[in-house]
């Protein structure tokens, strides 16, 4: 179990997407991409887009409930627009759990 709280992310790729946690993102994606050992298995052989990044977990308990929210509110969704609309729904809820989470878009390096 990591130390640090971690965060949750969102992956693209064609018109797939991947939602999972982690606490270092930059090497997940890596793994992801297969640039360096592991990675999913369901992301494989595929190239992934970062989207965004959920931060603001106090443990990794919680950003594991909370990538576990995620994946579920949006199962059925294809597109990425309607995975984040979810998204919003999912920290607009009157759910107090997930207040002061912050929502941090993808940089392009």
């Amino acid at each position: 179990m990591p130390d640090r709280p971690g965060c949750v992310y969102l992956l693209s790729s064609e018109r797939r997407a991947y939602i999972g946690a982690t606490v270092d993102v930059k090497r997940r994606v890596r793994q992801h991409n297969g640039l360096i050992s592991g990675g999913a298995k369901r992301t494989k052989g595929r190239v992934w887009t970062l989207v965004l990044t959920v931060v603001g977990f106090s443990t990794w308990k919680e950003t594991l409930r909370f990538e576990r929210a995620f994946q579920r509110s949006s199962r059925r969704c294809r597109c990425i627009r309607t995975r984040i609309d979810k998204l919003n729904t999912l920290l607009d809820s009157s759910k107090t759990r997930w207040k002061g989470l912050s929502v941090l878009p993808s940089s392009s390096d």
